[in-house]
């Protein structure tokens, strides 16, 4: 059958009046990171998104990173694994002396009830084509993030986005950065002076002092680092580092329903549709448990 070929576009970051830039980021050492993964395709091409080894076959990324690409990742994309170094300069062969790992696809699972429009339930799993000999990240299972809700959690609670995204240079960032960020409570984010009501309960909040995640840090983790937890992923946000709109996140603990869902994908035997297929667009969609209609 002829090959069918995507068309997209690589500013993935759903960001309106966009600043290319990830404000006030931080260098990452090697040994930092392992378990962060980015996405590319078409050879050396990055896709401007990044995610989470939470198992060892498994990535967590955001749904818009990968929303409608499936047929061009599945066919030309694969994911790194502890990506330290931008996937070109003088250093990426040695990937600045950290270990690098690359996978194929074999799997895009995306949330069943992930909204194109307003961003509820941006999560997506990627299941490599092998196994990782990197240790996972640990999620939050429901009792981390709720928590900040409270001031004498939220006075305390040091979160870090992390990714490749582009810097203040306007070119994407020649290591892996993480930036500064505090939880914005959701009655605030919320308010008519910020979000109006555009926050769900599958979203969090966070922003710091000129700190944002912003294009190229999309699907990457929100890290909480007094927990050693992934709490978040990198979803949308208006601006960057506008202190009347915090960057948004897709709340990991709203999952905690579904916990077991990747421990019940990683059993399922899957039949792979062919890329040409007309069906290519629905491909291998499992429900997450508790969603089943």
């Amino acid at each position: 059958c002829q090959d069918q070929v995507q068309e997209f576009n690589l500013d993935f970051i759903p960001k309106q009046n966009i600043v290319p830039k990830i404000i006030n980021g931080i260098a990452i050492e090697a040994g930092g990171y392992p378990w962060f993964a980015r996405a590319l395709i078409y050879s050396d091409l990055w896709l401007g998104c990044g995610g989470s080894l939470i198992t060892s076959d498994h990535i967590l990324t955001a749904a818009h990173c990968v929303h409608g690409m499936e047929s061009s990742l599945l066919k030309s994309g694969r994911y790194q694994v502890g990506a330290l170094c931008a996937p070109f300069g003088p250093e990426a062969s040695s990937n600045c002396g950290q270990k690098i790992e690359s996978f194929d696809i074999l799997e895009i699972v995306e949330h069943p009830r992930y909204n194109e429009s307003t961003f509820d339930n941006d999560f997506a799993l990627i299941r490599l084509r092998g196994t990782s000999t990197i240790s996972p990240v640990d999620i939050d299972q429901g009792n981390i993030s709720p928590k900040y809700e409270t001031t004498s959690f939220t006075n305390n609670v040091d979160l870090w986005p992390i990714g490749l995204g582009q810097t203040e240079s306007d070119y994407s960032a020649p290591t892996l950065m993480h930036t500064s960020v505090g939880y914005v409570k959701e009655d605030q984010c919320n308010s008519t002076s910020s979000y109006d009501g555009l926050i769900t309960s599958n979203m969090m909040c966070a922003s710091g002092i000129s700190s944002d995640a912003c294009q190229g840090d999309s699907g990457g983790p929100l890290y909480d680092s007094n927990n050693d937890v992934v709490v978040g992923v990198v979803s949308w946000g208006y601006d960057c580092a506008d202190p009347k709109h915090p960057g948004v996140y897709s709340r990991v603990s709203s999952q905690v329903r579904e916990r077991l869902f990747v421990e019940e994908l990683a059993s399922i035997s899957s039949k792979i549709i062919p890329i040409c297929s007309k069906k290519w667009h629905t491909w291998n969609i499992h429900r997450f448990p508790g969603f089943e209609k």
